[in-house]
């Protein structure tokens, strides 16, 4: 009848979707066999991601009254089942996490949509984007998400010499969108954004392709600085606080998040760029990423003071216990050290060394091994100039970051074993912008 044809539901996770309605389950576009007692476990788990799931709400589900099946068997064998076609496993789960004795609960992030809507989704811009933007607004939002584009896309790569590079933009929303991070295996980005309507600064994730993004934090203290763990469970983000930061986790299959512990910010005036189309919001000589995790997921590397009229250091903070160890002491007239990285084997860590004046910063290294408050770190730039996080090449060997070291913002590279001056890698922009408040102070 005319106005009551069911829409199927499809639900999108990592590479996966899967339609409800008809039992198929797709990985790229590509159907994937699975047998009807795993596909009904897995529609019970999508219907209430991140929500423990029993087994007897399982056992209900798939055998009626009056059934005489070893249960217990049974369901270890439809789960089994569930994860070979995930690819999924028990001991490292992404996406089915098994809760002893309880039940299952679905870890990775979910996003439900209609097959008409995702189709419509498609073809029709959000409604946010429709308005016109003003051309520094503009600008601004392509510089961000290009630029993420433009270093994921050299970090895959960097150990070769492109002959080309190809930028592409992720999203296209109204406002400003910072600090993007990939989920381990590429398929999703958490990011700062300031919303549809311009007005809350919190986390969200978008799957890689179409689909809109999910927030995955709420409140009114301002979010940043969004970074994945390695295991793909857990986005860490900086929570403003007063004169603190916290430091939380959020479950990347959504949730409320969990404060770890708290760090003095520094300076008095230590906030990110904020932009909206009236005012400038902006406090900080620094605008990259301000976390890190290790690469076991046991610590987190952020800055933070001594007392809130301190330069800031590079401090490392255990995921278990939240305890603080101070990893470099900065000159007490620098702005301080922020912009973290760690090398593909964990031993040295990147970081940028703030003088105070807008745009004046340097990359340093240090060795983890003998890493302590009174340890020298290696020069490794020596511009003075605007500087954003660096990333390490696969081979631990260079850093790839953005510096308007050549006049204008572009993706540089330098060694860290040699002394060697930076070399080219790309352009990401036409320049980086001066924001001005209402009284017209550089901020």
């Amino acid at each position: 009848m005319p106005g009551t044809e069911k829409r199927a539901q499809v639900y999108r996770f990592d590479v996966f979707e899967f339609y409800a309605c008809s039992g198929e389950l797709r990985k790229h576009g590509i159907s994937v066999k699975l047998q009807d007692q795993p596909c009904q476990i897995l529609l019970l788990l999508l219907e209430q991601p991140g929500e423990i799931v029993s087994r007897e709400e399982i056992q209900k589900h798939l055998w009626p009254e009056n059934t005489f099946v070893d249960f217990e068997n049974a369901i270890n064998t439809a789960v089994r089942k569930l994860r070979g076609a995930l690819g999924d496993t028990a001991r490292r789960p992404r996406f089915v996490e098994t809760l002893a004795r309880r039940g299952y609960r679905f870890v990775a992030v979910v996003s439900p949509n209609s097959e008409t809507a995702s189709t419509e989704a498609a073809v029709t811009p959000p409604a946010s984007t429709k308005r016109r933007l003003s051309p520094a607004l503009a600008a601004a939002i392509m510089l961000g998400v290009v630029s993420m584009a433009a270093i994921w896309t050299v970090q895959k790569g960097a150990n070769e010499e492109p002959t080309e590079v190809r930028v592409t933009p992720l999203t296209g929303n109204a406002g400003f969108e910072l600090q993007p991070s990939f989920s381990p295996e590429g398929t999703q980005v958490a990011y700062v954004w300031n919303g549809p309507e311009g007005k809350d600064v919190a986390v969200y994730v978008k799957r890689i392709g179409t689909g809109n993004p999910v927030r995955v934090t709420s409140g009114p203290a301002r979010d940043f600085s969004s970074t994945w763990s390695p295991d793909g469970r857990w986005i860490a983000a900086l929570r403003h606080v007063g004169n603190e930061q916290a430091i939380v986790l959020i479950p990347a299959s959504g949730g409320p998040p969990r404060e770890l512990t708290r760090v003095i910010k520094g300076h008095d005036h230590v906030e990110p760029c904020f932009l909206s189309p009236r005012q400038s919001v902006c406090g900080t000589v620094f605008h990259g990423t301000w976390l890190a995790w290790s690469a076991d997921g046991k610590f987190l590397f952020s800055s933070g003071s001594v007392r809130p009229d301190s330069a800031l250091a590079v401090i490392r903070i255990s995921i278990e216990t939240g305890e603080h160890t101070w990893i470099t002491s900065p000159p007490a007239a620098f702005f301080g050290d922020v912009g973290p990285a760690l090398s593909p084997d964990g031993r040295v860590l990147a970081f940028v060394r703030a003088i105070g004046d807008y745009g004046s910063a340097d990359i340093y290294t240090t060795s983890l091994a003998e890493a302590a408050a009174t340890t020298r770190p290696r020069r490794v730039t020596f511009d003075g100039d605007f500087v954003g996080t660096p990333i390490w090449t696969r081979d631990g060997r260079e850093l790839i970051f953005s510096s308007t070291r050549g006049g204008r913002r572009e993706l540089w590279r330098v060694s860290t074993s040699r002394s060697a001056s930076p070399v080219r890698r790309m352009g990401t922009g036409n320049g980086h912008c001066t924001l001005r408040s209402s009284s017209g102070a550089r901020t």
